[in-house]
């Protein structure tokens, strides 16, 4: 249906909805009600919306915020330009305008067309200026600006670049930028002729030219903060401070950022208060109207309360992030190639596959594909698995990640009576990658496992052929290294697996495990069990006679045997349990203290034996009632709850305080719980029976709140670490001094955040946003697409 036959449609019915409500008023007791009545838009009745190519975005969330669960809203919105939208206002082509500044002419044209017009701005914008990411300047006067556009000043050394001329790029005539650039920075001086290169016809084109002419740093042009900004449109480019006020939310809000500019919607003055125009001309100002603006990135006016009926709508279903990627590739890419020149490779869920249970849709799992640190999309979404490679450190108890990526591809086929995507789990294939992808191993693989600071890819497990690199690709131990294990042992010799530690493989055969050197020489064993080196030794297990040894790096014995279980080192003790007690020895194999029991651990401030704390001399901290403490953090903080609340005891300071209502206490480790976070959190139930966590510091003082969830984040390359922090709809991440690095507006129920060398990967059912925490930078995006049953 062409957009006049809509118009036509929706004033019929408008004009019926207006007989109704006479007939209603007339002739019906509920027309007495005090209750505002509810106007529903459809998609008939929907208004024609126009006005300048920066407002489409929100053009399109207003169409599906207003008509929620309508299928393609977006071609509904079809905006022609800030002058060109008030003239289709006059004459009668749309319907309602939502625009930024419009040149002076286009007021003089409808009031010489005599035609009555309401206007009233929703939001504030500003006008500003970028520069090539490449071009040292950052900041220009209003001035400068004024002298480069009027032709004055040609040459960026004279603003404090580079001995450069400047490309000074311009809007069209019409384009509302332009009128905010010749009304806020040019007054009364024209503007010099540009080059006919030199003007763009198209915000992204204006942005794109900027970002690329000539591959070089000398271009300028100006645009909306909202769309260079907020849209993301600005990779690539440097947005300036003008006068020294860098724009911002913050600056343009408080009003200190120079060229502000609000948002402006128009309609037919003479409309009646029920016409869906009308209805949407209140609503945009309304409490609701301003949520969508603020959720789109605009600084709305305050809200007023002007709107005369109820309007369902759902903004989240408006909230949908724009296709924020390129590809390096045009055509679809189905296996990661080597390169130098990636950068840096994340993962990305790019297809959620479902299924169905009871009549209800669930994500089953997701499909997923590499992109690298440009935000350009690297292989489609190919792969069942894309992740970071990991290994468990028993001596530490640990995950521990490798700088490797685990690509695992699987024989599939698609179900062409449901469409959906079905696995054959026995046929996997494996292929593992760096991280920059400067290396990619071939796809052939029956397993990929991680070991300490290796990678041991096997390609058949039933005859023992197996490939130990090193975390560059390179070839550190084959099968054919083992053949004098194989002739010493068994011919047809089985490996049933491989671990590396302290230098060290430990090889498991079906005659025991052995302890190994890089060469594959063999320096202990066979034992039926070998641990993992904890502070240079390693615990040997013989369970049939149930004794446990210690040995060096070179497979020597360091304590008998006879021991019943031996705890390995930490923090410079282990622990020997036998005959009912245990025996913390040090690195000497002196005695410092035994404590009866049989299961045990050491902690930063003692020991931990069958559930009960001791200090380092053996004293019990808890000799009375100490039923029901547990321990929180490694500072030595205890708590336990009763019905008064949570109650904390410091072991150091013997402070105890209690914090009345809470029900239970955790401490927050990082996710490869390598290391204890300096909070803690306390949870109950909260009246409306929702679990609510408040996280405090330290020190007890509160931090964070939240009705929904809080977790560390840890970045898997450089060990740093976040907190996320999930509430209304949302995900922030804090970092280690507190401050909001960056928010996501993904589900929190569903959410899932990862951090790879300073980039957080956030995704949950419907998108994958990917943000750079150095600067808040958004460098990538994608909606997911669903596969179901």
């Amino acid at each position: 249906m062409n957009t006049a036959n809509r118009r036509i449609l929706r004033r019929r019915i408008s004009l019926c909805l207006l007989l109704a409500m006479v007939f209603s008023l007339c002739f019906s007791f509920a027309a007495q009600a005090e209750e505002m009545p509810e106007f529903v838009f459809t998609r008939e009745s929907f208004p024609v919306i126009d006005g300048s190519t920066s407002c489409v975005p929100l053009g399109k969330a207003i169409a599906a915020a207003l008509l929620p669960g309508e299928e393609n809203t977006d071609e509904l919105i079809e905006f022609h330009k800030t002058t060109q939208s008030f003239r289709n206002l006059a004459s009668g082509a749309c319907d309602i305008i939502i625009s930024g500044q419009p040149e002076q002419a286009a007021f003089d044209e409808m009031e010489a067309a005599g035609f009555e017009y309401a206007i009233k701005p929703f939001a504030t914008d500003a006008l500003i200026f970028v520069v090539n990411e490449n071009n040292p300047v950052n900041d220009l006067s209003t001035h400068q600006i004024r002298d480069i556009y009027s032709g004055k000043i040609t040459n960026w050394k004279d603003v404090g670049g580079e001995d450069a001329p400047i490309a000074a790029f311009q809007r069209n005539a019409g384009a509302g930028s332009q009128a905010l650039m010749l009304k806020h920075v040019m007054g009364d001086i024209p503007m010099t002729d540009p080059v006919e290169d030199f003007v763009a016809t198209e915000m992204g084109e204006l942005m794109t030219a900027v970002k690329s002419y000539d591959n070089s740093a000398n271009a300028i042009g100006y645009s909306v903060y909202y769309y260079a900004n907020d849209m993301k449109k600005a990779a690539g480019l440097k947005i300036l401070s003008v006068d020294g006020v860098t724009p911002s939310d913050e600056t343009i809000a408080d009003g200190t950022y120079p060229h502000l500019n609000p948002y402006y919607t128009a309609i037919y003055a003479g409309l009646p208060g029920d016409d869906p125009a009308a209805v949407l001309y209140s609503w945009l100002t309304s409490k609701a109207g301003c949520s969508l603006l603020q959720e789109m990135g605009y600084v709305p006016t305050e809200p007023d309360n002007t709107l005369k009926f109820s309007v369902p709508c759902n903004i989240s279903a408006a909230i949908k992030p724009e296709a924020g990627y390129s590809r390096r590739s045009k055509e679809r890419v189905e296996d990661l190639t080597a390169s130098d020149d990636y950068g840096f490779l994340l993962p990305y869920h790019g297809i959620a596959l479902t299924t169905s249970y009871e009549d209800n849709t669930y994500v089953a799992g997701y499909l997923s594909g590499l992109f690298d640190s440009k935000g350009e999309i690297v292989t489609d979404p190919v792969y069942a698995n894309a992740s970071l490679l990991s290994y468990w450190n028993n001596s530490t108890g640990n995950v521990e990640y490798l700088p490797v990526w685990l690509l695992r591809k699987t024989e599939a086929q698609i179900l062409e009576d449901h469409g959906t995507w079905q696995e054959i789990d026995d046929q996997s294939h494996y292929a593992f990658a760096a991280l920059d992808g400067n290396f990619v191993s071939d796809c052939v693989y029956e397993s990929v496992t991680g070991l300490e600071n290796a990678v041991l890819a096997v390609t058949n497990a039933e005859s023992s052929d197996f490939t130990v690199f090193d975390l560059n690709g390179n070839v550190l131990l084959t099968d054919e290294d083992l053949s004098a294990l194989k002739n010493q042992f068994l011919p047809q010799m089985t490996v049933w697996s491989i671990r590396k530690s302290d230098d060290r493989y430990i090889l498991e055969l079906s005659t025991g495990q052995y302890l190994l050197d890089l060469s594959g020489n063999i320096l202990a064993g066979p034992f039926e069990y070998i641990g993992d080196f904890s502070e240079g030794y390693a615990v040997i297990t013989n369970y049939t006679y149930n004794t446990c040894k210690l040995i060096d790096h070179d497979g020597k014995t360091s304590i008998p045997s006879g021991s019943y279980k031996i705890y390995p080192f930490q923090n410079g003790i282990a622990g020997i349990a036998a005959d009912g007690v245990i025996r913390f020895i040090d690195k000497d194999f002196h005695t410092v203290c035994t404590i009866p029991g049989q299961y045990g651990y050491v902690t930063g401030y003692g020991f931990c034996v069958d559930g009960k704390y001791y200090d380092r001399s053996g004293n019990a901290i808890f000799p009375d009632g100490e039923d029901g403490w547990y321990e929180l953090l490694p500072e030595g903080i205890f708590w336990h709850s009763d019905e008064s609340g949570v109650t904390l005891f410091s072991l150091s300071t013997e402070e105890i305080r209690l914090f009345e209502g809470f029900e239970y206490a955790s401490q927050l480790y990082t996710l490869t719980s390598s290391a204890a976070l300096p909070y803690f959190t306390l949870s109950r139930t909260n009246e409306n029976g929702e679990w609510e966590t408040t996280v405090f510091g330290s020190d007890y003082t509160e931090r964070w709140h939240s009705t929904s969830y809080v977790y560390p984040v840890e970045d898997l390359v450089r060990g740093e670490w976040y907190l996320s922090v999930s509430e209304a709809g949302k995900c922030t991440l804090y970092d280690e001094n507190e401050k909001a690095a960056c928010e996501f507006p993904v589900d929190p129920m569903f959410a899932e955040i990862k951090i790879y060398d300073g980039i957080a990967v956030a995704s949950d059912q419907e998108k994958v946003i990917a943000v750079r925490l150095s600067d808040g930078e958004i460098i990538f995006s994608y909606s997911l697409t669903m596969w179901s049953e």
